[in-house]
C-alpha cells in the first residue's frame, strides 16, 4: 500500500535476551524531515521474527507503517549519467543534486561505485565533487553509515553528508539525500581512460611550433570541441611551460602551459593555459584545463580559446630550434655608440636564442656601463646549467633593473 507519510524504527531492535522493550519509530512527513513526529511502541525478539504492539488510533490519514526488505534484491533506482564519472569535467557540463529524490541508488557506469579518495576540483561535472571519506563495508557488513565528502577547490571537505551503504558482493548500493547546491555523487573511473587511443584527438600541425612565426593563413582552435582530450604528436608533444612572442606558432596569441607537467604518479591535474597578448603579458590570459600523464606523453582538455586569434602551441626542442643571435656589437668588450638605434633590444621577440660570437654564453660579472654595445649592458646571477640540468631559471641583470630569463 502506497503512503504519503511513512514509519521507520530510530534505533536497534532487541536481542532475544532483551524480552520486551521500549522503541521510538519516527514520520517521515516530508522530502527534508525525517523525524518530523515520533511515537512510543513496545517490539519483542522472538528469534525468527520480531513482533511489534503499537496503537494504531493515535495514526493521522496516510501514515502507514513500513516493512524492511533486502535493498540488495529490491529494484533500485539506478544511475548511469556520464557526468557523474570522476573524469568528466565541471568546467563543460556542471550539474548538482539538488533535485535527487532520498532513495536506494545504484550506479551502472565506470567501477559502479563512489571513489574513496578525494577527487581534484572541477571533477565528475561538479564544483564540489563528492566522494566516500571511508572505505566501503565488507560483504556481510549489513547496512552501514558512511560519510560523503564534497570537496572544492580549496579543501577535500568543505562540506559532508551521512549516508547508507551496503555491499551487495557484486555491487554496492546506496541511500542517497539531496544535496546543496554544486554538490555531486560521483562515480569511480579508472584514471586512466583519457590515455586510451580512442579517447583523445591527436594534434600534429607542423605550424603550432612554439618558435614558428604566424603567417597570413587563418588558424582557428575554436573549433577544436571544448572538453575533449587533445593530444600534440609532433616536436616534443607537449606544450611550452613558458610564454612565447605574439605572433609565435601560427596565432596572434600563442598559447602555453602556466607551470611544470605532472608526473605520472600525480595522476589528473589542474592547471591554467595562458596567452601571450602583448609582448610583456605574462600568465594574465588565461583559461581552466586539465593534463594527464600518460607516460611517454600527455593529454590535455581544455576550454574554447576566447577567439580564433587565439591558439595551441607545441614545444620544441631549445636545442635545435632556437634563433641564433650573432651580433658583433654585443660582444662585452664593444662600447656602446650613440645613435646606434641597432643596439638595443626592446624590439627583441620573446623565445629562445643561442649566441653564436664570442664565448656564446652571457657574461658572468657586471661589465661597464656603455659597453657590451649597449648604455645598460647585461650579465647573468648564477652558474651556467651543466646538459644533464636541462631547462633552468636565471636572473639576468641591467642597470639597477633584473629580468627573469630561462636557459638550457
Amino acid at each position: 500500500m502506497w503512503h504519503t507519510v511513512s514509519r521507520w524504527m530510530m534505533t536497534p531492535h532487541p536481542s532475544v535476551e532483551d524480552g520486551v522493550v521500549n522503541r521510538k519509530i519516527a514520520f517521515t512527513t516530508a522530502v527534508s524531515s525525517y523525524t518530523g513526529r515520533t511515537h512510543d511502541i513496545f517490539v519483542k525478539n522472538c528469534g525468527t521474527y520480531m513482533l511489534y504492539n503499537m496503537n494504531f488510533n493515535e495514526w493521522g490519514t496516510n501514515w502507514g507503517l513500513c516493512v524492511d526488505t533486502d535493498v540488495c534484491k529490491a529494484s533500485v533506482e539506478e544511475l548511469d549519467q556520464d557526468h557523474r564519472l570522476v573524469n568528466a569535467w565541471g568546467s563543460i557540463t556542471q550539474t548538482d543534486d539538488r533535485s535527487l529524490l532520498r532513495g536506494w541508488y545504484r550506479f551502472k557506469n565506470g567501477f559502479e561505485k563512489m571513489p574513496e579518495t578525494c577527487p581534484i576540483a572541477n571533477s565528475c561535472g561538479s564544483l564540489k565533487p563528492g566522494y566516500l571519506s571511508q572505505p566501503h563495508p565488507e560483504i556481510g557488513e549489513g547496512i552501514v553509515e558512511r560519510k560523503v565528502c564534497f570537496g572544492d577547490a580549496d579543501q577535500c571537505c568543505s562540506s559532508s553528508r551521512d549516508v547508507l551503504v551496503k555491499n551487495c558482493g557484486t555491487h554496492f548500493v546506496y541511500r542517497l539525500y539531496p544535496t546543496t547546491t554544486y554538490e555531486k555523487y560521483c562515480v569511480e573511473e579508472s584514471s586512466t581512460t583519457m590515455c586510451n587511443a580512442n579517447a583523445y584527438t591527436e594534434l600534429d600541425d607542423d605550424w603550432r611550433g612554439d618558435t614558428l612565426p604566424r603567417t597570413d593563413e587563418k588558424r582557428d582552435d575554436t573549433l577544436l570541441t571544448a572538453g575533449n582530450w587533445l593530444r600534440f604528436t609532433n616536436y616534443l608533444g607537449r606544450m611550452p611551460e613558458y610564454s612565447m612572442s605574439i605572433h609565435s606558432c601560427g596565432f596572434y596569441y600563442p598559447g602555453y602551459l602556466r607551470g611544470t607537467h605532472p608526473t605520472r604518479a600525480q595522476g589528473l591535474v589542474n592547471y591554467d593555459i595562458c596567452w601571450s597578448t602583448s609582448m610583456t603579458n605574462q600568465d594574465q590570459s588565461c583559461k581552466q584545463a586539465q593534463v594527464r600523464n600518460c607516460g611517454s606523453y600527455y593529454v590535455y582538455r581544455m576550454i574554447k580559446p576566447p577567439s580564433w586569434q587565439y591558439g595551441f602551441c607545441v614545444a620544441q626542442d631549445q636545442c635545435k630550434d632556437a634563433r641564433d643571435m650573432m651580433d658583433r656589437w654585443r660582444l662585452v668588450v664593444n662600447p656602446f655608440v650613440s645613435g646606434q638605434s641597432k643596439a638595443a633590444d626592446q624590439t627583441t621577440k620573446k623565445g629562445w636564442y643561442r649566441m653564436t660570437i664570442g664565448h656564446g654564453t652571457m657574461p658572468l660579472y657586471e661589465p661597464d656601463t656603455n659597453y657590451g654595445g649597449a648604455a645598460y649592458p647585461s650579465w647573468m646571477l648564477g652558474e651556467l646549467p651543466e646538459q644533464d640540468d636541462g631547462e633552468v631559471e636565471r636572473i639576468a641583470k641591467f642597470a639597477g633593473t633584473s629580468h627573469q630569463i630561462k636557459i638550457r
